[in-house]
């Protein structure tokens, strides 16, 4: 065994976190590429962390490009309405990867869309009003309301606008205070579309056919105009209003002082099709069951509409000429003429579109909600780049652009996709520190490692070197996480690395810890496709590869409450099973692995869901799959980086879940989705490099963090722990 050198710094640490007296905020990773200088230098290392911005290593690094480029997203809203003083969800910057930020669970029905201003979103659940923290997912206030808020709120000069099915009301954005509130609308709610504010007039259609008008700054009624119908949507047209209802009808009406007036009515075919409208320039853009269309201002069709949509159009988005149209199989790009720039169907494993759904266009990117997930593609070419699952049972498609962030309502949740929360041009050491303080390691480890790979090194908080990390837990009965099929996990040759602690044998059927085959989900004429690794009723670990047969190598009975290093390669000779980085357990095969269909996704905790009961009792950690087999050296050099370690370069990473308070892939952003009953628990462990170190040093600094979960800022010493 190595001896052991400390310095008095070194020895003053430890023994602050043999004590454990403080809070464990840490994770120890490692990487292949070595570092410039001595990692027993920590003041070097320390030194460079602290004055290398996140901006300066944008070209090496998507996540800290991302990040970058989020501080100068605008506090767009409404995506209802489209152009003007209402704002709009078509925005200069939006994530270019789905990266989840956060998940903000309500606990209660998300009733309306979210709207967003003042470093705030805002929406309701049932019949609370919410403000959360746009960047922080702290709640910043809520207000009871006492019956359910319908109609997702307006934000104007201050105040944000919202009704119930009793009052109109307008409170404080800041702080939530009440402004004003009125009874008046009683008798003609519910409200039936979005409010809009505009000219000092909250503006709203109800269920008595009516479109309605307050004053914005005391909710008196300014006007009332009858349509006829249930109105579905409102657009503001140059100081005048669009106005779709429910059976076919669509008016212009004119506003003028204390009233309005009916420009023209013009039926258009979109009765039950609720397509939202949108405004550009002289003309309202809409669609129907069969075509995308664009009226001029007296009612007449556009020059080059109507255009044929091929199925049903859900909803229209505008982002300086490019009108976004999506239906329930395709998006569409056309020009404010109604010349096509591209049209882009969607891979059937998206599912179709909610009847409902409406794109969100950035700068560069245009998002949409499928009924399996979101889709982010290129905007000038159409491109698909992305796509991420969503929970289950979606509810209402609402998305809304804000702050460089896609904010999404799925299953009573609003999700944030985004870069991850770190302060404004923040240093990596802060911003490290700041992801750490606050559960996102699986972020501060991967932009650390972009930078300063950390082969021998640890970060630490609050003066506590970390003897614990993150991992996944599963509860062996319902916990799992899903994550879509992508062109990088259907390779030919595979190899794949995890962590894993069982806590109890799943009898009869074993346990499947991680799953990317399947018996039914091939490719013709393969039977058999992809990989799975099984363990069985009595703790027999098995390595399985599908190139058309079942092929497997059996490992050892791997003991509960014990943590182990898993690797299984595959290389066109052997089927190899490592454990602990020991002497494999081998067996003779090849051909190329059979491909998987797109349906098949990859799952972690249990078999193909939603009918494989194989679930996993225990914690998993650090997931890393590649397309390239690995040597033993190189699962030896993972086994020696430990649980939260990063992944090696120039292997053809196909995905990396750290795992280590989210589910996010931080190689090809396939964020996975975490059924509700899957948490991220703390666990002891000491890395094995770190065990054989000959020489430690540790160097510090204090620093400014921000708990996000109460906005307090707290000053605490952060620095690292470097060894040879």
């Amino acid at each position: 065994m190595k001896a052991i050198i400390f310095t008095l710094d070194a020895i003053f640490a430890l023994t602050i976190a043999a004590m454990c007296i403080s809070l464990l905020l840490l994770f120890p990773y490692l990487s292949q590429t070595p570092y410039s200088v001595r990692y027993s230098n920590a003041q070097a290392l320390l030194t460079n962390l602290a004055s290398t911005p996140i901006e300066s290593i944008q070209n090496s690094s998507t996540l800290a490009r991302a990040m970058a480029i989020q501080y100068t997203g605008a506090n767009e809203t409404s995506p209802q309405f489209l152009s003007g003083p209402n704002r709009n969800s078509s925005n200069d910057v939006g994530p270019l990867r789905p990266i989840l930020t956060f998940s903000y669970a309500p606990g209660n029905a998300i009733t309306t869309g979210v709207v967003a201003d003042y470093g705030n979103i805002y929406f309701a659940a049932n019949s609370i009003l919410y403000a959360v923290n746009a960047t922080t997912n702290r709640t910043v206030w809520t207000k009871s309301v006492v019956t359910n808020v319908v109609s997702t709120p307006a934000l104007s000069s201050g105040l944000l606008y919202f009704a119930n099915s009793t009052n109109l009301t307008a409170v404080n954005a800041k702080t939530g205070a009440v402004a004003w509130s009125t009874s008046a609308i009683s008798g003609i709610a519910p409200v039936t579309s979005a409010i809009t504010v505009y000219d000092n007039q909250v503006i709203f259609g109800a269920s008595d056919n009516y479109i309605h008008a307050y004053y914005a700054n005391n909710g008196t009624s300014m006007w009332v105009n009858y349509t006829g119908s249930t109105v579905g949507s409102l657009a503001m047209l140059k100081g005048n209003m669009a106005v779709k209802t429910a059976s076919n009808y669509f008016a212009i009406l004119l506003q003028g002082g204390k009233d309005a007036k009916q420009l023209f009515s013009k039926t258009y075919g979109i009765t039950n099709i609720p397509t939202n409208l949108a405004t550009a320039g002289t003309k309202t853009y809409f669609g129907t069951a069969s075509t995308l269309n664009a009226s001029n201002p007296d009612g007449t069709v556009a020059s080059g509409f109507p255009v044929a949509a091929g199925s049903t159009a859900t909803g229209v988005a505008i982002y300086k000429n490019y009108i976004v149209y999506q239906t329930a199989s395709k998006v569409i790009a056309l020009s404010p003429s109604g010349g096509t720039y591209w049209s882009v169907t969607v891979p059937s494993s998206y599912g179709a579109a909610p009847t409902n759904a409406t794109p969100a266009v950035s700068g560069s990117m245009i998002y949409t909600m499928w009924s399996n997930g979101i889709a982010g593609q290129n905007l000038t070419s159409g491109v698909l780049q992305w796509f991420a699952l969503l929970p289950r049972g979606t509810g209402s498609p609402y998305m809304t652009l804000a702050y460089g962030r896609l904010y999404v309502v799925a299953n009573n949740k609003v999700l944030s996709y985004g870069a991850c929360s770190t302060p404004q041009s923040a240093s990596l050491l802060s911003a490290a520190a700041t992801m750490y303080f606050n559960s996102q390691a699986g972020c501060g480890t991967a932009l650390l490692n972009a930078a300063y790979p950390m082969s021998n090194y640890s970060f630490f908080s609050a003066n506590v070197l970390s003897r614990s990390v993150k991992t996944a837990s599963f509860n062996g009965a319902t916990g799992f996480i899903s994550a879509k099929n992508t062109a990088a996990l259907n390779s030919s040759y595979v190899s794949v690395s995890f962590w894993i602690n069982i806590s109890a044998y799943t009898t009869p059927t074993g346990m499947r810890p991680i799953n990317y085959g399947s018996n039914g989900g091939c490719i013709a004429p393969a039977l058999y496709c992809g990989w799975f690794f099984y363990i069985s009723n009595l703790g027999a670990i098995q390595f399985n590869v599908l190139n058309g047969n079942q092929l497997f190598v059996n490992g050892p009975v791997l003991s509960t409450n014990t943590l182990y290093h898993i690797t299984g390669v595959y290389n066109n000779t052997y089927l190899s099973l490592y454990v602990n980085s020991n002497t494999p357990y081998k067996t003779a095969a090849s051909g190329v692995i059979a491909p998987t269909s797109p349906n098949i996704n990859l799952t972690m905790g249990a078999g193909p869901q939603p009918t494989d009961t194989r679930y996993l009792t225990g914690n998993m950690a650090n997931i890393q799959i590649y397309s390239k087999p690995l040597t033993r050296t190189q699962v030896s050099q993972l086994y020696l980086r430990g649980m939260q370690g990063a992944p090696l370069n120039s292997m053809g990473l196909a995905a990396w879940y750290p795992l280590a308070g989210d589910a996010n892939d931080y190689a090809g952003f396939n964020t996975g989705y975490a059924s509700a009953s899957v948490k991220f628990a703390t666990r002891s462990y000491t890395p094995a490099s770190l065990l054989n170190a000959y020489e430690i040093t540790r160097a510090s600094t204090l620093l400014p963090v921000m708990n996000f979960t109460n906005g307090a800022t707290n000053t605490i010493l952060v620095g690292v722990y470097s060894w040879n």
